[in-house]
């Protein structure tokens, strides 16, 4: 059986879909790289307390409402000037699984999002907060209580 030129179309148009739904879920990332400069690192163990940081020659500042504490929804806020800021959780030797979720703007140069720490199985209170700010990466590593 020979393929007919509107399968083939199909196919394709199938794969496309496929792929923007796997980037906008954030399994995969298909953002052009300007370039392999590293993740910038902050130490911020309590995030409600907020954190400020560099990156890209601009001041920042993250915080959380209130202490990370798993199962409970929080609101995760960045203010410092952005045109695109996702956040994901991470924990060091752990497969957190895609969580990547763009922040949305609210406000004056201010980026929020509703969020809760990833379920996970082990004892620990160690994460790292993966921003990308305009395609750079901020790791934020944190705690939580119980």
């Amino acid at each position: 059986m020979k393929p007919t030129l509107a399968s083939i179309g199909r196919v394709v148009a199938l794969l496309a879909v496929a792929g923007f739904a796997a980037q906008y879920l954030g399994w995969i990332d298909l953002s052009p790289r300007r370039d392999t400069e590293p993740p910038a690192k902050v130490d911020c163990p309590a995030l409600e307390r907020g954190c400020d940081f560099e990156s890209g020659q601009q001041r920042y500042r993250v915080s959380s409402d209130q202490k990370l504490t798993a199962n409970r929804v929080f609101l995760l806020t960045l203010q410092g000037p952005a045109s695109d800021v996702a956040a994901e959780w991470r924990m060091q030797g752990m497969d957190m699984g895609p969580n990547r979720r763009p922040m949305q703007p609210s406000g004056d140069s201010r980026w929020q999002l509703q969020t809760a720490l990833p379920f996970c199985s082990a004892a620990r209170h160690d994460w790292q907060l993966v921003l990308t700010i305009d395609r750079r990466q901020v790791v934020v590593q944190t705690r939580s209580m119980g």
